[in-house]
């Protein structure tokens, strides 16, 4: 098994991943001219030298660096010869760092890096959508070395099983990731989520994630979309090596060190005892998260200040709890069924387990639906923005 685990820059990090099969942790700044995967105020901000300082640490731990470079939209930057010339420039220098790796989502990027620094291995990011073997095989043709597959193809056993003998190049799967199965948001939230950590954009880092509001909002009035998000618990790790996938990425960027080691030693020892969700992405503690950066958020010229009280009362919800104990054998139901052509509500699997295995306080949960239906209420009318109706 390897692990490719998200790093937040701080060196204590490497070393509590010390002695866990770590392959390779993987990070970029808060921002840079390409923007990535995550908004500018959700992560840390390091110096160029500090980032060079980070890649020779965790080659000292024998641990690989790669190096994200994966906005799902660059804005039409690369038809603009300057932007192209200051993009060519950037990934010199990310080279110049000793990277073993680099991730990219968008088709032009791969064939930069493969041209003009062919030394660089280039995996494929998950903003990329491989869900189907044409897909993948136009990426390895390209020069692909690794792709990182959507989240909601982790329980498609037969997709999983064709790619593992269709294509050479490594495959890695989320693990802890809860975004929504079908997500209708997921294209949007990628593309506004590049933009809003571009140095150049014009609203310089400013972000509502207007995304995560509605998803939580989703997952608060129906426990099941919980299931039925594709995350994989640590003991069912096995039930994918078996057919060839050994490599598993844990997210995210914006976590605490202690959060990020939680789950690298949970999925490392293939159990965990207690709340699943300690260990998946689900937004329980604000302490689970780095300190949001307020200057990109603040912002007058913007939106209404006084409307962007309180997100986080809105978002995290410490009372619900995901019994993991009660998940054994949960995968078993997916091996052969496609739930794809299937309706949720002919099959209610999801949302049987769902009464089984979580719980969560219900005056607690009526609150956050409450603010949440205010800040989606404020951000859809404008109001937030101070635009009149």
């Amino acid at each position: 098994m390897k692990l490719s685990v998200a790093a937040n820059w701080d060196k204590a990090l490497l070393d509590n991943l010390k002695g866990l099969p770590v392959h390779s942790v993987y990070a970029k700044p808060g921002s840079d001219i390409l923007g990535g995967g995550r908004s500018s105020f959700l992560l840390p901000e390091p110096t160029r030298k500090e980032v060079g300082n980070y890649i020779r640490e965790a080659h000292k731990r024998k641990i690989k660096f790669n190096y994200l470079l994966n906005p799902s939209c660059l804005g039409n930057m690369e038809y603009r010869a300057e932007s192209r010339g200051e993009i060519l420039e950037y990934i010199g220098w990310v080279e110049s760092l000793g990277v073993d790796s680099v991730t990219v989502s968008v088709p032009w990027l791969l064939e930069v890096v493969k041209k003009s620094f062919p030394g660089l291995k280039v995996v494929i990011s998950s903003f990329a959508n491989i869900n189907s073997l044409q897909i993948a095989k136009f990426y390895e043709d390209l020069g692909a070395d690794g792709m990182i597959l959507p989240g909601y193809v982790n329980r498609d056993f037969g997709f999983l099983q064709a790619l593992r003998k269709s294509v050479r190049c490594g495959i890695q799967l989320i693990a802890n990731r809860t975004c929504l199965f079908g997500c209708p948001f997921q294209l949007y939230h990628a593309n506004v989520g590049s933009h809003s950590s571009q140095t150049g954009h014009h609203l310089k880092g400013f972000y509502i994630d207007y995304c995560v509001l509605n998803c939580t909002r989703i997952r608060l009035l129906s426990p099941e979309e919980l299931i039925k998000s594709r995350w994989i618990r640590p003991e069912d790790l096995c039930a994918y090596e078996k057919i060839g996938i050994d490599h598993f990425k844990l997210i995210d960027r914006s976590d605490t060190t202690e959060t990020l080691t939680r789950a690298a030693r949970a999925y490392a020892a293939r159990k965990y005892r207690g709340n699943l969700l300690d260990i998946l992405n689900t937004k329980t503690e604000v302490k689970k998260q780095l300190p949001v950066k307020l200057k990109y958020l603040f912002r007058p010229d913007c939106a209404q200040i006084i409307k962007l009280r309180d997100f986080s009362g809105a978002l995290y919800l410490k009372e619900q709890f995901l019994d993991n104990g009660a998940l054994e054998g949960f995968l078993d139901f997916f091996r052969n069924m496609d739930c794809r052509n299937v309706s949720c509500e002919k099959c209610g699997y999801c949302a049987g387990t769902a009464k089984k295995a979580f719980r969560a306080d219900p005056a607690a949960v009526k609150r956050n639906l409450k603010k949440l239906e205010e800040k989606l209420g404020d951000f859809i009318s404008g109001g937030i923005f101070g635009v009149k109706k």
